[in-house]
């Protein structure tokens, strides 16, 4: 079933292709999603209503997931990139979304829960816990796209008609339907992601830094909108789809409420998920596949040793902040108010893979690192998923 968006349909030649393209390998080493090269790159690719004429989105199906993060990482590179990284694709900071989806297919995630293996590619299946948060991470960054009026500019005229899931059952209702609605339904959500994309179009202010800026001040504000965007996504996801959370075993649900609770302390740090450090890390730390209930780390014996250490210590950090209520997460943000603070912060991340055998060990850096570290933000909020 389609929904119309209440916007003028202009012609199907209005959207013309972007000018430049993301190279297919943005670097060498790293596998990229499956069937990116396929994926369309640009809205003029996309289907039409044959009715309504307007562009249709079928976020449940892969490859039209995966062509919404191929057209928003081609626009971004094509447009402001160049004064933002330099023009170099493997740098344009969505490359964390498509990435992460791309992990979700290949370790058969997407797919319905419980599930034995991961099925044939296509539908991506709405019982899904975690096809349902990544829509929060596709769909609603689009919307956020095309709302914002900066990245497909040639698009602000444009209806779009976005699939409900196929079952058509109460839980459609969680899914907007239209740009427009969307916007409606999360406005502090969907404004974050506009907030971003608006300060990315502008490109970096042409100033010099202020006075005691570190290098890469105007860097770390745009990460940090994209961070406030991207945690306010799973905030919002994580009160959507309790139920499908509680159809995971019970590992694997640990794992993916850990993972969540694992962004927030990135996100503080403004780590930057471009192309390379998103692949390293993943390849490093991330499971291959669904947990099941007699997977236990650090004794899975099909996952290397790494990602055994990763999954105890994403336990850890979630049993940690649940301890204590919630002030560990709320703690590290008020020590991650500073660029300094930042830097510190980023650089214990980056060592994470190195650390990882020793989880408390790690802890008590982090706890180390607050204890040290000036707390000029007051007002954080607590966060206990």
């Amino acid at each position: 079933m389609w929904f119309v968006a209440t916007l003028v349909v202009v012609g199907a030649d209005a959207l013309p292709p972007q000018s430049a393209a993301v190279p297919t390998r943005p670097s060498d080493g790293w596998p990229l999603p499956l069937n990116w090269t396929d994926a369309w790159s640009n809205l003029a690719e996309f289907p039409r209503d044959t009715t309504s004429g307007a562009i249709l989105v079928e976020p449940w199906e892969y490859d039209h997931r995966l062509s919404l993060y191929r057209t928003l990482v081609t626009a971004t590179s094509a447009h402001a990139g160049a004064s933002w990284w330099g023009g170099a694709p493997a740098a344009d900071v969505l490359w964390g979304l498509p990435l992460q989806f791309g992990w979700q297919q290949s370790s058969g995630r997407l797919f319905p829960q419980p599930a034995a293996k991961p099925a044939p590619l296509g539908p991506v299946s709405e019982t899904s816990w975690w096809a349902c948060m990544n829509w929060m991470l596709s769909v609603i960054p689009f919307v956020g796209a095309v709302q914002s009026g900066v990245v497909f500019p040639n698009a602000v005229n444009e209806s779009f008609l976005i699939e409900a899931p196929p079952l058509h059952d109460g839980n459609a209702t969680r899914f907007c339907k239209t740009p427009a609605l969307c916007q409606q339904k999360h406005p502090v959500l969907v404004g974050k992601w506009i907030d971003f994309y608006h300060i990315f179009a502008k490109g970096p202010p042409q100033s010099p830094a202020s006075p005691g800026d570190l290098p890469g001040s105007h860097e770390d504000t745009l990460l940090g909108l994209l961070w406030d965007a991207h945690t306010e996504s799973i905030h919002t996801g994580l009160a959507l789809f309790e139920d499908e959370a509680l159809r995971l075993p019970g590992p694997e649900r640990n794992f993916g409420l850990g993972w969540a609770n694992l962004v927030e302390f990135i996100a503080a740090a403004r780590w930057p998920p471009d192309f390379n450090t998103t692949s390293l890390q993943q390849a490093q730390l991330l499971p291959p596949r669904i947990l099941n209930s007699t997977d236990h780390p650090p004794f899975i014996k099909d996952m290397s040793s790494t990602v055994n250490d990763a999954l105890l210590l994403i336990q850890a950090l979630w049993d940690m902040n649940k301890k204590t209520s919630g002030d560990f997460v709320a703690d590290w943000k008020r020590a991650m108010c500073s660029p300094a603070a930042r830097v510190v912060g980023r650089a214990l991340l980056n060592d994470l893979v190195a650390e990882i055998q020793h989880p408390r060990e790690v802890i008590v850096r982090m706890m180390q690192i607050i204890a040290d570290l000036p707390l000029p933000c007051a007002n954080v909020s607590v966060s206990i998923l």
